[in-house]
């Protein structure tokens, strides 16, 4: 349980398909457009190029020479902005349902 003085998480707003290293760049920018600005801050230009279709957050970070750590800000910059959009919970479903 979560002491008093501790960030509880379920305060903000929760994605229904939370942005993952997994997730698809061009599923991400489709779903929360406004997160373009963030790959692009990071050098990330990949939203505008074919690979993105089938290239993951992870391997378009890797790819580009950016750590373990970087990756992990970046995905947690990429959820921020996407928590920030006007975006209906009910309407969404994850493009990679689980099994």
């Amino acid at each position: 349980m979560l002491k008093k003085d501790e960030k509880n998480l379920t305060d903000e707003p929760q994605l229904p398909c939370p942005i993952t290293r997994d997730t698809i760049i061009a599923d991400v920018v489709q779903e929360y457009p406004e997160t373009m600005d963030v790959f692009l801050e990071f050098g990330i230009h990949c939203v505008g190029c074919q690979i993105s279709s089938y290239e993951t957050v992870e391997q378009g970070i890797l790819g580009h020479g950016y750590s373990e750590e970087d990756l992990d800000s970046f995905i947690e910059a990429l959820n921020i902005v996407a928590r920030s959009t006007d975006f209906s919970p009910e309407k969404k479903e994850c493009s990679d349902k689980e099994e």
